[in-house]
């Protein structure tokens, strides 16, 4: 990409240099034949809005010879959501209070798969596909720039379209990510162990039944180590695998508290990682 103004700045971890910062008349533009053509492709990024627009606040712009808005994603802080022009026409919304105007970094996904749009926020999809026409993406050759909104390929911005923030880890890719990718994107660097992952249910059922009657005759082989003082029951689970502990000792830094709790078993995952919700829990009165 070749940079416009925009200054380098620390990112969401701190470290210095490592990010971009967009302000007025500002911004990067990046080579038209990353998506030139495409009709499926995803953008993924993480974007952190210093100020607001009352306008719009555009984060991506693409533009051709007929369409200054051949395709535009901005943040609208009015309504709390992010819109999209495509081919010309404008205002398309996805969702409702899918708010990241507290100034934090927040990681954006948007996806287009033939007819259809969508978009994720800090890794959970936000609810309402957009419709759209199937045409290939046209862009021109300095057509496609970041943090603003051409009116004019290349040109013609307008502080109340500008994006104010910073902007980094750009991905593009010419095709749609998965769920669990999405999820790889949105832990990446937090040296989060690598269990820690987001599983379908389809996941789970794969392998939930050859563990069931595992799990109910010897709960330890589920990761439950339970230890039972004499004035108490045995936990109990049920043919469904759900477990009541009637006692949990829950110590705080100022005192010791008792607990009763529900859970439900969710399932083993690829890695044998057992998974269990809690459903319910209470404090004992002693």
């Amino acid at each position: 990409g070749e940079v416009n103004g925009a200054t380098l700045t620390a990112d969401r971890f701190g470290n210095t240099n490592q990010a971009y910062k967009i302000n007025e008349y500002q911004f990067i533009s990046l080579p038209y034949s990353i998506l030139n053509g495409l009709d499926v492709f995803t953008l993924a990024f993480w974007v952190k809005l210093n100020a607001l627009n009352s306008d719009i606040n555009n984060i991506i712009g693409i533009a051709n010879e007929y369409e200054d808005n051949e395709f535009n994603l901005a943040y609208v802080a009015s309504s709390d959501r992010f819109y999209m022009d495509w081919k010309g026409s404008t205002n398309y919304r996805f969702g409702e209070n899918n708010a990241v105007e507290d100034m934090n970094w927040h990681f954006i996904v948007f996806s287009r798969n033939g007819s259809v749009c969508t978009i994720d926020i800090d890794g959970k999809r936000v609810e309402g596909d957009i419709a759209i026409s199937s045409d290939n993406l046209v862009i021109a050759e300095n057509g496609f720039v970041l943090g603003q909104d051409q009116d004019t390929v290349g040109g013609g911005f307008g502080l109340s379209q500008n994006m104010f923030g910073e902007i980094d880890d750009m991905r593009i890719y010419n095709r749609i990510l998965s769920e669990f990718e999405i999820q790889e994107l949105y832990n990446l660097g937090n040296d989060l162990p690598p269990d820690l992952h987001c599983y379908t249910q389809a996941d789970l059922d794969a392998v939930k039944q050859q563990t069931l009657d595992q799990c109910k005759n010897n709960p330890a082989s589920c990761g439950i180590v339970i230890g039972v003082g004499q004035e108490i029951s045995l936990p109990t689970i049920s043919a469904s695998l759900a477990i009541n502990i009637p006692l949990i000792k829950y110590n705080t830094l100022v005192d010791s508290i008792d607990l009763w709790a529900d859970f439900n078993y969710y399932g083993q995952t690829p890695e044998g990682l057992h998974l269990w919700k809690l459903n319910n829990f209470g404090i004992i009165d002693n």
